[in-house]
């Protein structure tokens, strides 16, 4: 994580520093794995 506010607590999560392995656990709010990498490619 790196440091992107003011107070002490902004932390944020870049995308593109995960390893592949990371990405697979991000879920949605209802635990459904989410497909990272083919969700971007979708807003490009």
């Amino acid at each position: 994580m790196k440091f992107v506010g003011g107070y002490p607590n902004e932390w944020c999560i870049f995308i593109d520093d995960l390893t592949d392995d990371e990405k697979f656990w991000i879920t949605s709010e209802n635990g459904d794995i989410i497909d990272i990498d083919r969700e971007i490619a979708k807003l490009k």
